[in-house]
């Protein structure tokens, strides 16, 4: 049997879902429920980044116990910023994880992006100017999360 992903297979598709879904349990992730908005209710998993208000979310593509068919999407992982009144504020994306090559192969990468983001997140600094936690750019950078430079 070829370990290399179909994705006009019923059966890939489902041991696909599987296997990011025990990854992602098996890496401290938990599954968050989405309602009527979030699109085919896709499944989305979260992490606290420890010791910091960040947060990993993986956008799975899993809709019910497979994932998704081909198509214009794949799976993404951000990072997030719960801040100070409920407000979430995206802080790092990576490139997406497209569904193509083996199925070991598309789990790996996802959690490649995985740790790259909690790394972008994983910083114990502060903004000299508003003291809001900072993290690692897009572009590598040390920024404010609370974006405070763009309020002057």
């Amino acid at each position: 049997m070829s370990d290399k992903y179909n994705p006009h297979s019923l059966t890939d598709r489902e041991r696909l879902a599987y296997s990011l879904e025990y990854m992602l349990q098996k890496s401290g992730f938990d599954c968050k429920e989405f309602g009527p908005g979030n699109y085919n209710h896709e499944l989305v998993y979260h992490r606290r980044v420890k010791g910091t208000d960040f947060y990993v979310l993986v956008y799975t593509t899993i809709v019910g116990s497979r994932v998704r068919a081909e198509g214009k999407d794949a799976i993404r992982v951000v990072g997030l910023l719960n801040s100070p009144g409920d407000k979430i504020r995206p802080i790092t994306k990576n490139k997406r994880v497209n569904r193509t090559g083996t199925l070991s192969g598309i789990v790996d990468r996802t959690l490649t992006r995985m740790r790259e983001t909690y790394r972008k997140c994983l910083l114990n600094k502060s903004c000299v100017s508003c003291g809001a936690p900072l993290f690692i750019s897009k572009q590598g950078n040390l920024c404010c999360s609370q974006l405070c430079w763009t309020k002057k």
